[in-house]
């Protein structure tokens, strides 16, 4: 994705999922706690992860 400067798929896809099904709290709620355990994953992997740009 880095190389050919693409779009990063999940994000593109919640994105337009979004704006076909419209918004609903529960699907914005969903959304956020995603977000919050993914960051969450990736603070505590930090140490083991390699960054590779």
């Amino acid at each position: 994705m880095v190389v050919f400067d693409l779009e990063h798929p999940p994000a593109a896809g919640t994105a337009l999922g979004m704006t076909l099904v419209g918004y609903t709290s529960s699907s914005a709620f969903a959304i956020i706690i995603s977000v919050i355990v993914l960051a969450f994953i990736s603070y505590v992997a930090k140490p083991f992860l390699r960054d590779l740009v």
